[in-house]
């Protein structure tokens, strides 16, 4: 999800609540996928569970000291994460 004229930008989550409701999806439903802080800002806004990615743009370190409770760090970590 990026910042455009279609919604308010990260980390306001109507975007991701738009998206959710277009597809029928329900909040405790989904995962958010993120590499940094406003991506997980938007998760505890929309509210949605929060996945952090540690090979963005933050530091695993700093997500975590933000409060991100699952850090993975490759992409079969990232697919176990979610069920897969």
């Amino acid at each position: 999800m990026v910042g455009g004229d279609e919604a308010r930008r990260k980390p306001d989550p109507e975007g991701a609540r738009a998206i959710l409701e277009r597809r029928g999806v329900l909040p405790p439903q989904a995962v958010l996928v993120g590499d940094s802080l406003i991506d997980l800002q938007m998760a505890r806004a929309a509210p949605l569970r929060f996945v952090a990615v540690g090979w963005g743009l933050v530091a695993p370190e700093r997500l975590a000291g933000a409060g991100a409770a699952a850090i993975v760090r490759t992409a079969s970590e990232l697919a176990a994460a979610l069920g897969m």
